[in-house]
């Protein structure tokens, strides 16, 4: 018996070419390097299947618990722009000495992350982990395998949006959620139509924890790539900035955002310098105004102006008392039509089988309309799912190469495409796709390539992604010089990035005449280093430095002798500059200056007037020898005597 790696079903005919559940072709066909190979057994009992999608950081893959005989999904930790998969088509290897910090980093968020989620598995809402491991060189996730469609795809047949109390109901069930696990201090940080996934049964369950978390710890990822555009908070754009609840908030409130008004909301770091983010009562969208300001204010930039926790949001929406309702009924679109069991048996069928037994139908039922009405239902099932291919491997083309494939599969959407600066891959080729090789497409499929601009261009990253010392590598790499400033801000976090003076997402020609690369970083709002000088007179130097210390002024403390006497004692702080009370920067001053008082001014010391005698004469003659004052001898008197008569 064998498997079908595209849905994992047991075949028990082994000369069947399709798959009589799913009708994929059983035959493994050419792998990309990328993927594992379907067939491949991790840890003795887990087969990999088919590969589901391809992200920033890894691969999702269908797959098969031989012990359990269950389907799984398997995620694979391969973030492309930083590892390699070796020529045993398993084992995975960071492409450098440059890049393995970076990719053993993101490894070991991507594992406790796993860690973190496998301990929420009581709670109802949560995708279920099996287990996660080390292998190849690399990490990987076992978990459930749900059967049903995320929300993005629900409001995909529902004309892009919902009405309130849809809406309503499904935030609700995502906030009883995140109550539960914020409770417990693990963060989703992905919130997003995609990764709110509804069963078949109809339970809500939330899929991809941390993603952009353990992505973030990648070197040179360009944003749109590490997080959710419309979805992500601004403090996310930053590696040092705090994140809560509120972080999570703000993704719910943009999710539903989404769903009342059928558009994301405009990038947080878009809405930075001038806000124009439109509520949904101005687009003519019909709510209450309560659930509407709950919305707004989660949507604040400024994560202190936000609800703080899941209960605050659910309060809002009248949901305090809320408990989920998991029923299929209320949450999934109608199924679309389904060719009948006959129809997918006659797809898993060889064409010059399949071409014979729909001749003899034909025959049988008796001529053309019946032809026609086979052929018309099976159109209409087809146009349902509105399915017009698969994803081709694009990799290794060149662009226009790449887009008339896309075109023969019919589709038409393609994205402008994000330009990488490689000094090997040659000019104009493609590199990466957005859709994984072999996946479904739609007519609404958009795909966008990314292309090597070979060692002359680049499309222009978003540097609030990278620490400063990342940045500088992004742009050494590439022989750009760039130049790093600081700014107040009141608005941006200490350490994240308040602009760039070439866009992200903008072509940069590297040249002599291209326009040079300032990138300016927050150190916070001036009243963060602003200080109230202490009164110091009367300390010592020491005690006077230990006071600044205290009062958090680290500013150089210059000391100097006052030149008079003064009425503080001496040695003791007399004076100082800038004075008591006056506010100081201590990024900005230099200096402070403390002078030391000479003390006050000596009291003069009494004279004590000489104890003249003259032997009871009062003649002031001069002896004839000179030597006495009528019979005083002088005893060392000197010209500068002071005259005390």
């Amino acid at each position: 018996m064998k498997l079908c790696y595209s849905c994992m079903q047991q075949i028990e005919n082994d000369k069947l070419h399709n798959c009589p559940h799913c009708g994929e072709p059983l035959a493994v066909g050419e792998t990309p390097s990328q993927y594992l190979r379907p067939g491949t057994v991790l840890q003795g009992k887990f087969i990999v299947g088919k590969a589901l999608g391809a992200g920033g950081f890894g691969n999702t893959y269908i797959g098969w618990n031989q012990l359990l005989l269950c389907k799984v999904a398997i995620k694979e930790f391969f973030p492309g722009q930083l590892c390699r998969r070796l020529e045993d088509g398993v084992t995975v290897s960071p492409n450098d000495e440059r890049t393995a910090p970076h990719f053993r980093a993101g490894l070991h968020q991507f594992l406790e992350e796993a860690r973190s989620v496998a301990n929420l598995q009581d709670i109802k809402g949560v995708v279920s982990i099996y287990t996660f491991f080390e292998a190849n060189g690399t990490g990987y996730i076992v978990m459930e395998y749900l059967e049903g469609m995320d929300v993005k795809s629900i409001l995909q047949r529902s004309g892009d949006k919902k009405d309130y109390e849809w809406s309503r109901r499904v935030i609700l069930t995502v906030l009883h959620t995140l109550r539960d696990i914020h409770k417990r201090g693990v963060l989703h940080r992905d919130i997003a139509p995609d990764n709110i996934f509804v069963t078949n049964e109809g339970v809500i369950k939330l899929i991809d924890f941390g993603a952009a978390r353990h992505a973030s710890e990648l070197a040179n990822m360009r944003s749109e790539v590490i997080l959710k555009q419309g979805y992500a908070p601004i403090e996310q754009y930053s590696k040092t900035a705090p994140q809560g609840p509120y972080t999570d908030l703000y993704a719910v409130a943009a999710l539903f955002y989404r769903m009342m008004t059928g558009m994301k909301p405009l990038p947080a770091n878009d809405r930075l310098e001038q806000d124009g983010l439109i509520p949904p009562s101005q687009m003519g969208v019909v709510m209450p105004d309560q659930a509407e300001m709950a919305m707004m204010c989660c949507l604040n930039i400024q994560p202190q102006y936000r609800l703080q926790s899941a209960d605050e949001f659910m309060e809002a929406l009248d949901g305090s008392n809320f408990t989920p309702v998991y029923e299929p009924e209320w949450i999934l679109p109608p199924a679309p039509p389904e060719q009948g069991s006959i129809m997918r048996k006659i797809s898993s069928l060889r064409t010059g089988s399949k071409v014979a037994v729909i001749l003899l139908v034909l025959c049988l039922i008796g001529g053309g309309s019946a032809g026609v009405w086979m052929l018309t239902h099976q159109e209409k099932a087809e146009q349902a799912v509105s399915t017009v291919g698969r994803m081709p491997n694009c990799s290794g083309k060149t662009e226009e190469e790449a887009k008339q494939l896309l075109s023969s599969e019919g589709v038409t959407k393609i994205s402008d495409p994000a330009y990488e600066y490689s000094d090997t891959v040659p000019e104009g080729t493609v590199i990466n796709q957005s859709v994984a090789v072999g996946s479904s497409l739609t007519s609404d499929t958009e795909v966008q390539f990314t292309v090597s601009g070979g060692k002359h261009q680049f499309t222009m990253a978003d540097c609030a992604t990278m620490s400063k010392e990342e940045a500088k590598s992004f742009f050494s790499q590439k022989g750009v010089d760039v130049k790093l400033e600081e700014s107040y801000s009141d608005d941006v976090a200490k350490n994240a990035l308040v602009s760039q003076t070439v866009g992200k997402g903008e072509l940069y020609v590297i040249g002599e005449s291209a326009s040079p690369v300032v990138l300016v970083y927050s150190v916070g709002k001036r009243s963060d280093y602003e200080r109230k000088m202490p009164d110091l007179s009367g300390l010592t130097v020491k005690a006077a430095k230990k006071k600044l210390k205290d009062k958090g002024i680290t500013i150089k403390v210059e000391t100097k002798k006052e030149t008079s006497y003064g009425s503080t004692p001496k040695d003791k702080v007399s004076r100082q500059v800038p004075g008591k009370g006056a506010k100081v920067n201590v990024r900005e001053d230099k200096k402070i200056v403390v002078y030391i008082s000479k003390g006050p001014k000596p009291t003069p010391q009494p004279t004590r007037k000489p104890d003249w005698h003259n032997n009871g004469s009062n003649n002031n003659s001069n002896s004839n020898n000179g030597n006495s004052f009528d019979g005083m001898t002088a005893i060392g008197m000197s010209d500068d005597m002071p005259n005390y008569y």
